[in-house]
C-alpha cells in the first residue's frame, strides 16, 4: 500500500514538473518566412548553424525576454540577424539557417557562423569583424574566394577548392610579432 502511494505521488510530481517546464520555458522557437537571400550577416553575438539546401529557411531559438530586441531583416538579397546591443543573453541565441545560394557570409561583434554542409558556389566572400568566427569544413567555389579579417576574429576552412583567393587583413594594433 505504501509503495503504491509512493509511486502515485511520484507520478503526480513528474506530471506537475513536466507541465511547469513546458509552461514556464525560457526559450521559444521562431520560424521566419524569408527567401531570396544569398548573403548572411550576423551583427551580434549568437551562433548561426548554416546549411546549404534546396529552400531558404530561418528558425531561431531565443529566450522569451530577448524577442523584443531581435531584428531579422531581409533586403537586397541579404539576411541580417541581430540583437540590440548590451544584451549579454544574446550569446545564447541559436539561428538555424538554410540557404539555396551562398555568396557572402559576414560575422560582426562576436557572432559565430558554423557551416554544417559543404558549400558549392560560384563566388564567395567571407568576412569577420570584431572577434567573430566562421567555420567551414569544405568549400567548392568555381570562382574567386575573398577572405576579410578586420580587428580580430577567425575564419576556419578545412578544405578550399577555388579558382583564386584573396586575403585582406586589417588589424588595429600597436605592434605585430611574427615568429
Amino acid at each position: 500500500m505504501l509503495n503504491k502511494l509512493f509511486y502515485k505521488s511520484l507520478m503526480i510530481l513528474m506530471i506537475f514538473i513536466s507541465i511547469n517546464t513546458l509552461t514556464f520555458s525560457k526559450e521559444v522557437t521562431i520560424s521566419k518566412d524569408v527567401s531570396g537571400f544569398s548573403s548572411l550577416l550576423i551583427n551580434s553575438s549568437g551562433t548561426v548553424y548554416l546549411r546549404q539546401g534546396n529552400k531558404d529557411s530561418v528558425k531561431i531559438i531565443i529566450e522569451k525576454n530577448l524577442i523584443p530586441y531581435l531584428d531579422v531583416d531581409n533586403s537586397s538579397h541579404e539576411l541580417s540577424l541581430s540583437i540590440e546591443k548590451n544584451r549579454p543573453e544574446a550569446s545564447q541565441v541559436k539561428y538555424y539557417i538554410t540557404m539555396k545560394e551562398i555568396k557572402n557570409l559576414k560575422s560582426v561583434n562576436s557572432g559565430k557562423i558554423m557551416i554544417l554542409t559543404p558549400l558549392r558556389t560560384k563566388q564567395l566572400t567571407l568576412a569577420v569583424e570584431n572577434s567573430g568566427l566562421i567555420d567551414i569544413d569544405k568549400v567548392y567555389n568555381t570562382g574567386v574566394t575573398n577572405l576579410l579579417l578586420k580587428n580580430s576574429g577567425t575564419i576556419n576552412i578545412n578544405d578550399l577548392t577555388s579558382i583564386d583567393s584573396n586575403l585582406e587583413v586589417k588589424i588595429l594594433v600597436k605592434s605585430i610579432l611574427i615568429i
